[in-house]
């Protein structure tokens, strides 16, 4: 996803799955009239390392993951912005494009070198009969896209380590989702 990808709300067939996925959250949102609050924050894992990609450019502590018992899991430190609609949304979007790591390759001219999460945080406005207040994730990923070493070509091992976690997080991933697939839910 590049920041031109994003940057035409109208153009439906220009726009990658994330802008996608704000838009219909927000039509659902508007046509069931729910009263909800919406914060959203954004996050770039490189070389195993997170950072909160709307923070200054200029921060570059890495982030923890931690786990509360009320909280789940979360990243400490994340900020989180609040938003109205889909513009908001995707101008959050931009803004964290503009600082996510890139690199030139061989074949792409602008590749992200870094996975992404873009996560939204619903929260009902509305107290149930119980005295619960309804809270929803969803987590939009965008993955960097693997890549050969070149042999041939010399590198350096900035590049070469950033190559090695990009190919081994893919390869983590596809034995968590094979696994998931071979599971037997059924019991």
């Amino acid at each position: 996803m590049t920041v031109a990808s994003i940057a035409d709300v109208n153009s439906s067939e220009e726009r990658g799955i994330i802008p996608r996925c704000i838009t219909d959250l927000f039509n659902k949102i508007r046509q069931d009239d729910v009263s909800v609050s919406v914060y959203c924050s954004f996050v770039q894992i490189y070389n195993e390392k997170i950072f909160d990609l709307l923070q200054d450019p200029k921060q570059k502590n890495p982030l923890q993951i931690r786990e509360d018992r009320m909280q789940g899991i979360y990243v400490e430190g994340l900020s989180e912005f609040i938003v109205q609609d889909e513009y908001d949304c995707l101008t959050l979007l931009k803004r964290g494009e503009r600082t996510r790591i890139t690199r030139e390759t061989k074949m792409n001219v602008h590749s992200s070198r870094s996975h992404t999460i873009f996560q939204f945080l619903l929260e009902s406005d509305k107290i149930d009969k119980k005295g619960m207040i309804r809270r929803s994730k969803l987590n939009l990923g965008d993955l960097a896209g693997s890549e050969k070493i070149d042999k041939d070509e010399e590198m350096k091992s900035k590049h070469l380590l950033e190559l090695r976690n990009i190919n081994l997080s893919l390869t983590t991933l596809g034995k968590v989702i094979m696994t998931l697939a071979q599971k037997d839910y059924t019991e």
